[in-house]
């Protein structure tokens, strides 16, 4: 996040308010911006100790349930080139990172 906040192409925005809900990472282009991509980050947690396969299963499941709902919202359900991803961390390791399809 801090070395995307240096660029003039892109604004950060975390806790971005969407559909009753708040996305973790909405990176969004200004418009003056030849950024080719957006993207939209859902974020999940799990503590180091107590990850399981079904939790990740769970969380990932989670996040990409709340992206869909997220999308609904006007302002970001037409954007040209939005990449959706679900991060779920372990502690601070990466359990899982998924893009989530257009059209799942």
């Amino acid at each position: 996040m801090m070395i995307l906040a240096q660029s003039n192409q892109l604004t950060i925005r975390d806790e971005y308010e969407a559909r009753q809900g708040y996305c973790d990472l909405f990176i969004q282009k200004p418009s003056n911006s030849t950024a080719r991509y957006e993207a939209l980050i859902e974020i999940k947690y799990l503590k180091k100790g107590e990850t399981t396969e079904a939790k990740v299963e769970k969380a990932l499941a989670d996040g990409i349930a709340q992206i869909y709902r997220y999308l609904q919202d006007e302002r970001l359900a037409n954007r040209e080139n939005l990449k959706k991803f679900v991060v779920v961390f372990s502690g601070f390791d990466v359990a899982c990172l998924q893009e989530i399809d257009e059209k799942a």
